[in-house]
């Protein structure tokens, strides 16, 4: 009798991996249709959320359903081909070896990125990359071999501001996309340009303010207008405080970091509710409660503080480093920047620390590049892709827990739920708790094609691996 521990090598793919159809080609159509629809659907509205967003003028339709077509196909290509992959290697080796999922899914993975457009490959490569290596660290850890670092996100993250916000100082250091979203977050006045210099923003406002403060409040006294010419002139006295001679911004250094602290809370904080608001608004009409407390939750404040005080710390730094030196230098970004990334405290998030690194790096390799330090590898980002993202399909077949859990949740959309029907009692003996999501043993589409496995799954019937249905 074969071995309960050898059973998942020599059983066919229906048998562990396929459980709800007996035939790889049925399977695998199914999982197409599960896949297509749900590829359509979430590209076409990501395409069109882009369009609103970021297109002016009218946008191009026939160029818009063609993204929407190509990005559909790599998505779906990427489930079809490596559940029917599995099913076509297992037949050409005869056997299941252990990592089974990952040659299958490299190939998928590869076959996939090269319908994607050449421009989103860096991104999904660099995102996939991410999610690779932040799953490498859960199994590490959920294997003893490491233990999790108290805060580890958070010093991630102040060690990747430091450099990035450096890079930043320092001009025309950091890929075009890093460079815009930093520039929005802590303002171009911090940003050196090619000669050296700071690049300052251009005209002061706070005048025009207060002069239209004053002419409401003399056309309409309302209580509202009296509070804001108010503010209008808190805010002019605000910026006639003094500044530094190196501080390249219009208004004074208080205003300077006040001005974007609260900006920036707000932001957040607009952020955060909204995102409430929509999870909430399904139950609103039977629960009112609801919208009230979408308004006051507590992580619509924690993303306030994180993006508020990253400005504003990483801003009066820069601006006390001045005043401390008397001279202003890239040097001044790597301390500001190390400081101001404590604010994700408020915030943790390892996704967003592997990312915000992960960035980084990516800037430095380029750079590395065009200097002749690092050597240009061709088609760079495919590899990576492909290796990324099989790392964490085959994770998914045997340890789907230490898979993050919102992908967890897409890969299954994606699949149409068919990936967590594999029966992974199967391999539950070979200690990666493949058993912690599913603990039980799978529903097959027709016990009769059992080959190794009495219909009520419990045990080996046979010596010798299956010579037909698979």
């Amino acid at each position: 009798m074969v071995a309960p521990s050898k059973l998942w090598q020599v059983c066919s793919c229906y048998e562990l991996c396929h459980t709800w159809n007996t035939s790889c080609v049925g399977a695998t159509l199914d999982v197409a249709k599960a896949s297509y629809r749900y590829s359509f659907r979430t590209y076409a509205l990501f395409y069109l959320v882009s369009t609103l967003i970021f297109h002016r003028g009218i946008p191009n339709i026939k160029k818009l359903i063609l993204d929407i077509l190509r990005s559909t196909n790599f998505l779906a290509a990427n489930a079809i081909v490596f559940m029917s992959s599995i099913c076509l290697f297992r037949k050409m080796l005869g056997r299941f070896y252990t990592g089974f999922a990952f040659v299958p899914a490299t190939f998928a993975s590869g076959v996939a990125i090269s319908m994607e457009q050449k421009s989103r490959r860096p991104t999904l490569a660099l995102y996939m990359a991410t999610l690779a290596t932040e799953l490498i660290c859960n199994i590490l850890i959920s294997r003893g071999v490491v233990r999790p670092i108290k805060y580890g996100e958070v010093m991630l993250f102040s060690l990747s501001s430091a450099v990035g916000l450096y890079m930043f100082r320092r001009g025309n250091c950091l890929k075009k996309d890093s460079l815009s979203n930093l520039k929005m977050f802590v303002g171009k006045d911090e940003m050196f340009d090619e000669w050296g210099g700071c690049v300052p923003e251009s005209g002061r406002y706070e005048e025009v303010w207060a002069d239209r403060a004053a002419r409401q409040y003399t056309q309409q006294p309302s209580t509202l207008t009296v509070i804001r010419a108010k503010l209008r002139k808190l805010m002019l006295r605000l910026n006639n405080l003094p500044k530094h001679n190196y501080c390249f911004h219009d208004s004074s250094c208080l205003s300077y970091v006040l001005k974007a602290t609260v900006r920036k809370f707000a932001v957040g904080y607009g952020i955060q509710a909204v995102l409430n608001l929509l999870r909430a608004l399904p139950k609103i009409a039977t629960r009112p409660k609801l919208l009230l407390m979408a308004l006051v939750r507590r992580d619509n404040f924690n993303l306030a503080l994180f993006l508020g005080l990253f400005v504003g710390l990483f801003r009066s730094v820069s601006c006390l480093l001045r005043w401390l030196r008397d001279t202003d230098s890239p040097i001044h970004g790597l301390i500001a920047g190390g400081v101001a990334g404590t604010s994700s405290i408020f915030f943790r998030s390892t996704t967003i620390s592997l990312y915000f690194a992960s960035k980084i790096i990516e800037s430095l390799l380029i750079k590395g590049q065009e200097r002749g330090i690092v050597p240009v590898i061709p088609h760079a980002e495919s590899i990576l892709y492909a290796i990324s993202t099989a790392t964490v399909l085959n994770a998914g077949v045997y340890e789907p827990h230490n898979i993050r859990p919102a992908y967890w949740s897409f890969l299954l959309n994606l699949t149409g739920s068919y990936y967590g029907k594999m029966n992974r009692m199967l391999i539950a003996h070979l200690g990666t708790g493949a058993t912690k999501l599913y603990p039980d043993w799978p529903v097959y589409a027709d016990a009769s094609q059992l080959n190794l496995i009495d219909k009520d799954g419990l045990c080996a019937r046979s010596l010798q691996p299956p010579s037909q249905g698979v």
